[in-house]
């Protein structure tokens, strides 16, 4: 980010040794490091951030395809079923005819006589 080198370096030092004297300047330096650590840490804590919202962003962005294709297959899958039950087809609610229940009588009959022989 800044591009400080040996030599500035070596210039604030002789600066603040020449300005704050050998007493206090451990001390500034200190504190200085310790605001460095800080903004570092904030620094960072800033990028995670960022980058758990670009992370949260795309999971949306993904989710809202997938919910976009299943929406799509839905809609075929209805569009199947109701040109389906556009066609006439016999279900089990309907009564069988005269003759049906005729043979459904006499099957049941004979499983009744035979059920009695064994």
């Amino acid at each position: 980010m800044f591009d400080i080198g040996f030599w500035e370096l070596f210039l604030l030092f002789v600066l603040g040794l020449l300005v704050l004297g050998p007493e206090r300047l451990p001390r500034v330096a200190r504190t200085l490091g310790m605001w460095a650590g800080r903004a570092r840490g904030y620094v960072r804590q800033l990028s995670n951030e960022l980058d758990r919202e670009l992370q949260t962003e795309e999971l949306r962005r993904q989710f809202k395809e997938a919910n976009k294709a299943v929406q799509t297959s839905v809609n075929e899958f209805q569009s199947l079923t109701s040109k389906n039950s556009q066609q006439p087809a016999t279900t089990s609610t309907e009564k069988p005819s005269a003759e049906a229940q005729k043979d459904l009588f006499e099957n049941k009959k004979k499983d009744d006589v035979s059920g009695e022989e064994l």
